[in-house]
């Protein structure tokens, strides 16, 4: 604080000084008047702003013994109880979450049970995958390596109602392709809503990311049945690679820019004439647009990937059995690298789910 009374201070007597030497060096007593104001003026304003951002940080300060641990939990409650009600009105005060959950009920036991049948499947810790065949015959992808068993990660859901019904409604939430809206988003989830958004667009990313790793896996052994599974395995790692790259830097990147990653890449195969690049590059267009819609039977079941994969790390937590979980279901469409960013992902909604069960919980039950 002393610092910061010290810094105000001096800028205060530059501005006295700006002010006089201006008078000095102007004989114009109306200009002189008006640049004095002016710069008074301005002086003021961000005085005014810079008080109000050390208003903002002491009052956080202030705060923080309140809202940590069981006593935040306590505070938050208060908090949407006062705005929202007692949870006997849930029914009449969180219309968006009445339907959210509404919806959700249906399909949460059917998504714990495929849950639990992935967990009886799931390989012993030393055991050796075979290769893993993608969307076609051909060369499968190698696994990724998997997580040792003392891996340590968020906690995994026991079967609860409640934790169980906000897990995988969440899940739902930002698996829909449409964007998030906040008057779509249950109003347990206001604060959180740029997190949401966050995660769904990272869903989002993870699809277009293995769908164009399988597009162009496929390309390159549909114009070259001998390529072998190592030449196939440094392509994909080299475009793996640059999607990364693009998409966390440019999260709006279009097809083209997409496509040219994967061409890039793809040169790492062999060299081709104009002739053949050129028609490999309309073949990678025309493939991944078709494969990126909807209704194309790719998107259906790399999306359905996507989302076994998320739902393994949600319901099992990060730690090493929702690690194995992610790589599993990734595996299926030849996208066992993106495992880590869907795990990275997938920790964002294990928090707000298991921090909302605690805050919400009374409203959840009243309303499930």
């Amino acid at each position: 604080a002393a610092a910061k009374d010290d810094e105000m201070k001096a800028s205060h007597d530059k501005l006295l000084s700006e002010l006089a030497a201006s008078s000095e060096d102007n004989d114009n007593g109306v200009s002189s008047f008006v640049i004095a104001v002016i710069k008074g003026l301005r002086f003021t304003l961000e005085e005014i702003k810079q008080l109000q951002v050390e208003v903002s940080k002491a009052y956080i300060q202030l705060m923080q013994p309140t809202i940590k641990g069981s006593a935040g939990v306590e505070y938050l409650q208060k908090a949407f109880g006062a705005r929202y009600g007692p949870p006997a009105n849930a029914s009449a005060s969180l219309p968006v979450t009445l339907q959210w959950i509404s919806a959700s009920k249906s399909i949460v036991d059917a998504e714990w049970r495929e849950h639990l049948g992935s967990l009886s499947v799931l390989p012993a810790a030393n055991h050796a995958q075979p290769l893993v065949t993608v969307l076609r015959a051909g060369h499968g992808a190698p696994t990724a390596a998997v997580p040792s068993a003392g891996s340590s990660g968020l906690p995994e859901c026991k079967g609860e109602k409640v934790d169980k019904l906000v897990r995988v409604s969440l899940l739902q939430l930002i698996s829909g392709m449409e964007g998030l809206q906040l008057q779509s988003t249950p109003e347990s989830f206001h604060l959180n809503f740029l997190r949401l958004r966050a995660v769904q667009g990272q869903f989002q990313e993870v699809i277009v990311m293995a769908t164009s790793m399988l597009v162009l896996r496929q390309v390159l052994m549909s114009e070259n049945s001998k390529i072998t599974p190592l030449e196939l395995e440094t392509v994909i790692s080299e475009l793996f690679g640059a999607l990364v790259k693009l998409l966390d830097n440019s999260p709006e990147a279009g097809t083209e820019e997409i496509v040219e990653a994967m061409m890039s890449a793809s040169g790492s195969a062999g060299s081709l004439s104009d002739a053949k690049i050129q028609a490999r590059r309309q073949i990678i267009t025309r493939v991944l647009l078709k494969s990126l819609q909807a209704d194309d039977v790719v998107f259906k079941k790399v999306s359905r990937a996507v989302h076994c994969t998320f739902r393994g790390v949600v319901l099992s937590g990060s730690g090493a059995k929702g690690q194995k979980l992610a790589d599993a279901a990734l595996r299926r469409v030849g996208a066992g690298k993106l495992a880590g960013r869907v795990v990275k992902a997938a920790e964002v909604l294990i928090r707000v789910a298991t921090v909302s069960e605690k805050v919400h919980g009374p409203w959840y039950k009243a309303l499930a």
